[in-house]
């Protein structure tokens, strides 16, 4: 009798530390959801340390990071993105046939390039591209890993190939860049970002109609998420800039 009470309790506690754990990850998700990603990213911490053997988790807790660092000073995003990053190998090393864990992994390092400079971090940019090609070979509609490969192909072009082929980017061109960040808004059409990247990609080559026609599509867009609100400046900014070009 005594024995099957103390199984009894044992169960009963596993229960509710289930319940407890379940409880603190809807939590979490709903604060991330509600763009309150500090908040988020404490909670996401505290179930990592319970189990740090779940990839979805620390999924979950690397996205966060990287929406987080995207709104804060300049200054304070590289410790952010580094950090994100270290979540995210770790999730990869669990489960590397999720798609969205090589995309998070190809945004955070590109982040980090962009802060570094694409051409002082050459070996980040070979990443980015690897994970985000990755990410399609896995799933061949991830709009953030065609948003992502477009960039790249943008950035990593800006120099002549006979720079960039001796250093693995000679790949990189323009008419991908288009494809890519055209690809993207095709499949996500509401996502302000996409057509700004692929504005800006078109004002690279001097189209400018094409590019006023994007920069007006993301102006015009409803703001989803904090960041937008950024995006939105940006593309009027740029509007002004090519303003009479034609």
């Amino acid at each position: 009798m005594i024995i099957l009470r103390k199984t009894f309790f044992i169960a009963l506690l596993i229960g509710l530390v289930s319940v407890a754990v379940a409880g603190d990850l809807q939590v979490a998700d709903s604060l991330g959801g509600a763009f309150q990603y500090d908040k988020a990213i404490t909670l996401y911490k505290q179930l990592v340390q319970a189990d740090s053997s779940d990839a979805g988790l620390l999924l979950k807790l690397g996205a966060n990071l990287n929406n987080y660092a995207e709104l804060q000073p300049e200054s304070d995003q590289l410790k952010l993105y580094e950090e994100a990053y270290q979540v995210l190998k770790k999730s990869e090393s669990i489960d590397s046939s999720n798609a969205e864990i090589h995309f998070q992994i190809a945004r955070t390092q590109g982040r980090v390039a962009l802060y570094k400079g694409i051409w002082n971090s050459i070996g980040l940019a070979k990443e980015v591209k690897r994970e985000a090609e990755t990410a399609l070979v896995i799933n061949p509609q991830h709009d953030g890993a065609m948003h992502i490969l477009g960039r790249w192909h943008r950035e990593a072009s800006n120099k002549p190939q006979i720079i960039r082929a001796p250093l693995g980017l000679g790949a990189a061109n323009k008419a991908d860049a288009v494809r890519y960040l055209d690809k993207a808004v095709e499949l996500r059409p509401d996502y302000i970002s996409h057509h700004l990247e692929l504005g800006k990609t078109y004002i690279s080559i001097d189209k400018y109609p094409e590019a006023r026609n994007q920069l007006f599509t993301a102006i015009l867009l409803k703001v989803q998420r904090p960041i937008d609100e950024r995006y939105i400046e940006e593309a009027k900014k740029l509007l002004k800039e090519i303003e009479g070009k034609s």
